[in-house]
């Protein structure tokens, strides 16, 4: 089977085959603990109980691997069998320097990120899409409320692990790689249409762009070090900071509010040169042409 597109549909009816199973056992842990999952994902909140904030991460949990990370490994598995882990450059172990490299972009590009951020949030927005905005919103914060270091450590296997490996072996394994080949091994295109659809699947429209940011520094990642443990940790880095600083801030810690942070333009330039600067390096020690 050498055509893309038809490689990725097929994938996609196994994302969705997928997704529908995870959503069947979100609905049955909500019914077994005699709740509406509809009523229940919309009616979370910084009020609600321990136990249940507790079953919502449960059934995200479920949810987010059914749709990505089990779906991946279904696809290279029987498309590529014995040769799967190849495929997705998992049997590939980067070096130390490529780890320290990846994450320190990732933490580099943040003022740059929150800067497209508040660009894009000056954007007019239909309704449906504020509506969705703030329902997204609401889940979050309600998920966010972390009363012990058990929640904490929950919320890190729910919010930032699991997405970080599911969603790169979607992504980045998959979809960047069948974008390369579509695009007659065109890696720029492939890294920004690939972007542009992770950024999209998260259906939050206020912060499209600068996740379609973070999807392209992650594609770069993957490609100049050819190991997807480099996207995931990259990923999963950038995940757990915004997840801490989040919590250090509820504790008092520190003063930073993630959530209203005000970046200035000059602030983001710097954030970027700084970021190119150090893909530079990391392609010149790659060996790679860009």
């Amino acid at each position: 089977m050498k055509n893309p597109l038809l490689e990725l549909l097929i994938l996609l009816l196994i994302v969705m085959t997928s997704a529908i199973v995870g959503n069947g056992i979100g609905l049955g842990l909500a019914m077994a603990n005699g709740l509406d999952l509809q009523t229940l994902l919309s009616g979370l909140n910084e009020n609600t109980p321990l136990e249940t904030r507790n079953l919502v991460r449960l059934i995200l949990l479920f949810n987010n691997a059914l749709t990505f990370l089990v779906p991946a490994l279904i696809y290279t598995y029987f498309r590529y069998q014995k040769n799967w882990a190849n495929h997705l450059t998992l049997s590939r172990l980067a070096s130390i320097n490529d780890f320290f490299i990846a994450i320190t972009i990732m933490l580099v590009s943040i003022p740059f990120v929150q800067y497209m951020y508040s660009l894009n949030k000056l954007l007019p927005l239909p309704e449906w899409m504020r509506s969705l905005e703030n329902d997204t919103a609401a889940l979050l914060k309600g998920l966010l409320k972390m009363e012990n270091s058990y929640e904490f450590i929950f919320n890190t296997i729910v919010i930032a692990l699991i997405p970080a490996i599911g969603e790169e072996l979607v992504f980045r394994g998959v979809l960047q790689q069948k974008m390369h080949d579509f695009f007659e091994k065109n890696h720029h295109a492939a890294i920004w249409v690939s972007a542009a659809i992770f950024s999209a699947i998260h259906f939050q429209f206020e912060g499209f762009f600068p996740r379609m940011v973070l999807g392209a520094v992650l594609g770069y990642l993957f490609y100049f070090t050819q190991s997807l443990w480099v996207a995931i940790a990259a990923h999963f880095a950038n995940n757990f900071i915004q997840l801490l600083m989040y919590q250090m801030n509820k504790d008092g810690k520190i003063a930073t509010d993630i959530e209203n942070i005000e970046v200035p333009w000059y602030a983001g330039f710097v954030s970027l040169c700084i970021m190119l600067g150090l893909f530079y390096f990391l392609r010149k020690s790659k060996n790679n042409n860009i």
